[in-house]
């Protein structure tokens, strides 16, 4: 799904198709296309804040203080539920609103459920006996992977040893927007609140308007050292075929390259579904 959405944007950016290759995945930082307002962990394109009319905010790399005005909804807890990823998303929403330049906001509802729905999928606690009924995401684990931009395999994370496809993926969406929440922050967008919004149609890009592609460095969370986005070696996911590695937001990448990531990743999951039986 993502794939699909940066190619198309690729083209919608560049003008051109672009093939089987994508130059980086900075074009993913377009405005209002797959890029959305109200990230968990980005800043908004056009932040209130710039000095310039035509300056544009870093859409594109984490940000510390915004991911933690998410977290900040569940207060200290070790996981996220469903209810309480919807409130995490309708505070988002109110503070993106407050922030953001009038006029500029829109809502993406359903772009970032299907997110959160990836979320509870990959960050899911498996250590939990309701887990297959009723996950909840490790909030370590959580705070980890998007922080770093690296897996928490040091923290007792591994790949789910039965994938989570699509259709969870829409299950949890759904069940996020469904969650009653236990105050609503304000002001939100009209129909803020309900399920009315199909998780998981992804907005193409805009039919009319191109925005400039931020230029900002790919962020490096403070104090992470080089090993720490590696697979540790001490573990039996490192018997899994290694491939080589590229930077998303500096280098080409070509669907091979892609591919490869992806055979690599069942690799892992099958070793280690293979030493836990």
């Amino acid at each position: 799904m993502a794939l699909i959405n940066a190619l198309t944007v690729c083209k919608y950016v560049t003008g051109a198709d672009c093939g089987t290759t994508l130059k980086n995945l900075t074009l993913l930082a377009e405005p209002h296309a797959f890029e959305h307002d109200h990230s968990f962990s980005r800043e908004d394109y056009m932040m209130s804040y710039l000095p310039k009319k035509k300056a544009y905010s870093d859409n594109q790399n984490f940000n510390a203080s915004i991911f933690e005005t998410s977290l900040a909804v569940v207060d200290g807890s070790s996981h996220v539920n469903y209810a309480q990823m919807n409130q995490i998303r309708l505070q988002r929403e109110a503070l993106s609103l407050n922030t953001t330049r009038k006029g500029w906001f829109v809502e993406a509802k359903a772009i970032q459920e299907f997110e959160a729905g990836f979320i509870f999928a990959v960050m899911g606690d498996f250590n939990q006996p309701h887990y297959n009924s009723t996950p909840e995401i490790r909030v370590d684990w959580w705070r980890y992977w998007f922080t770093n931009e690296s897996f928490p395999y040091h923290l007792g994370w591994h790949p789910p040893t039965v994938a989570r496809g699509s259709s969870f993926v829409l299950s949890a969406s759904s069940a996020v927007l469904a969650a009653r929440v236990t105050h609503t922050p304000a002001p939100l967008v009209s129909g803020a609140i309900g399920p009315n919004d199909a998780p998981g149609q992804l907005d193409e890009a805009a039919a009319t308007t191109t925005y400039a592609i931020p230029t900002f460095a790919p962020y490096a969370a403070p104090g992470v050292h080089a090993n720490d986005k590696r697979d540790v070696a001490t573990t039996a996911e490192a018997t899994a075929t290694m491939v080589p590695v590229k930077n998303p937001y500096a280098q080409t990448l070509a669907l091979s390259d892609i591919a490869a990531q992806q055979a690599y990743a069942s690799s892992v999951m099958d070793v280690l579904a293979t030493a836990s039986a």
